[in-house]
């Protein structure tokens, strides 16, 4: 099986799952996130590959900004396919990017770890709405995660939420 996660490379929180979740499973894992991060040889010495969201060196911020996006996607293709892909921190970047890429896998999970969900305003948490609609699965760490959720955003995802 191969898995795409969507996340920052750099969290305890990505690591720690990659670390007792996934890596004890025959999984290849492939994470889009920074290269250049503190966690750099943990993912070496595991094998993981990691497609660099940082690869345009240039203070024109349209131009990074753009290339954010293409250069993944032009890596997910050549890495590709994938079965699972699994957005690890729910924001902005993470939902666009496995909306576009739902179609191309077999499975798309989003997981909220707290502040994601937390600390999102309300004008954020209504543009997620079109992303979410796309996932397959919604997960969150606690029960009061998931009433604070379904506060946010009614009945309409319950059946795609699990903790």
């Amino acid at each position: 099986m191969k898995i795409l996660l969507i996340g920052p490379t750099d969290s305890i929180w990505v690591k720690a799952y990659i670390e007792n979740v996934l890596l004890n499973q025959k999984i290849e894992i492939t994470v889009i996130g920074k290269k250049n991060n503190r966690f750099f040889n943990f993912y070496k010495d595991n094998n993981i590959r990691i497609i660099d969201t940082d690869v345009v060196a240039t203070k024109n911020s349209s131009i990074k900004k753009i290339s954010r996006y293409i250069c993944p996607l032009y890596n997910f293709f050549k890495e590709g396919p994938f079965d699972v892909l699994h957005v690890e921190y729910a924001n902005h970047y993470g939902l666009m990017m496995a909306s576009i890429l739902s179609k191309f896998v077999k499975k798309t999970i989003v997981s909220y770890w707290g502040s994601d969900l937390f600390r999102a305003t309300e004008n954020e948490l209504k543009k997620y709405i079109k992303y979410l609609n796309k996932v397959d699965n919604i997960t969150l760490c606690t029960n009061s995660m998931k009433k604070y959720f379904v506060q946010k955003y009614q009945d309409q995802y319950n059946s795609k939420l699990k903790i």
